[in-house]
């Protein structure tokens, strides 16, 4: 924040400055008076010049294409982040699909398709959110094959598609069709919202705590898209604290006994760090080690 007329003056010890290509913090001296004349940030925004800028050193931070797995330049360390974010299908036919969802999302994927950038999904809620991995404990059978899965998803995403054509390939071998259909992103959320749809899909970026999955089971909830409902939640969501605890396992149990939604893959963050600087992978990102408001921490 600045004084109005005097960006010079503000609450931080630096001066934000957008420029076309890059984001430039100039020192203030009068706030803290920090150690640096500032920082600049020079912004890539094709995969390819940022690649070519890391492998050359060019760069202190930076994030490598997911579909390549190039070799990290000596000067930098790969750092990988759990991420609250997992592609999800949901499926107005019960169960039943998502058990098949379940067994073929093991070995759908092969290792040179996901890289580093993300892993099957191995339980019905996120891990990174405390949950432990719990396989779909219900009755309900699987349709039987041969069968036709239609499956809507947001148009235009390159990489989820690829995901999901890997997941009909693996279909196909136990039988199934499993046509894709994409989707505007618009009319996707129409489509849910209005329960007009068989299975869809979309990647869900939780928020970092665990009663995120609540707006799987709330009535009504932002991602109940099925209309789940059970007599016990609401006793269970009010003496719920932590995943563990008795409440929130009565809780994770109902959801696996009749779940209305499968994830498929958990994402993660893939960047390469220059061995110098000191930071710390989370959930919520990539935290700079510093000594205080003045500066960043470097290795000496």
């Amino acid at each position: 924040m600045a004084q109005k007329g005097h960006p010079e003056r503000g609450s931080g010890p630096f001066r934000y400055q957008k420029e076309p290509a890059a984001w430039t913090f100039a020192r203030r001296e009068h706030f803290l008076k920090p150690a640096i004349d500032g920082i600049r940030f020079r912004l890539l925004p094709d995969p390819n010049s940022a690649l070519q800028a890391l492998q050359k050193g060019w760069l202190t931070i930076g994030a490598p294409p997911a579909r390549r797995l190039p070799d990290v330049p000596a000067t930098h360390r790969v750092v990988i982040q759990p991420m609250h974010a997992q592609l999800v299908v949901w499926s107005r036919g019960g169960a039943g699909p998502l058990r098949l969802l379940e067994r073929w999302r093991r070995d759908a994927f092969p290792p040179h398709l996901l890289g580093q950038n993300a892993q099957p999904s191995r339980g019905l809620w996120p891990e990174t959110l405390g949950f432990e991995a719990r396989v779909i404990d219900s009755a309900a059978p699987p349709p039987a094959a041969p069968a036709i899965l239609r499956l809507h998803y947001v148009a235009g995403e390159d990489a989820v598609e690829r995901l999901l054509l890997a997941l009909r390939e693996r279909a196909r071998r136990d039988g199934y069709d499993l046509q894709l259909l994409p989707t505007e992103q618009g009319l996707l959320v129409a489509r849910l919202q209005k329960g007009g749809f068989d299975l869809a899909a979309s990647v869900v970026v939780f928020d970092p705590h665990p009663w995120a999955v609540m707006e799987y089971l709330e009535p009504r909830g932002p991602m109940n898209f099925t209309g789940w409902g059970h007599a016990r939640f609401p006793e269970l969501a009010a003496a719920a604290r932590t995943p563990g605890d008795a409440a929130w396992s009565a809780l994770h149990s109902l959801w696996a006994q009749n779940p209305a939604a499968l994830p498929i893959l958990d994402f993660r963050s893939v960047i390469w760090v220059n061995r110098r600087l000191q930071v710390e992978a989370s959930p919520l990102g990539l935290y700079l080690a510093t000594p205080g408001a003045a500066g960043w921490r470097w290795n000496r």
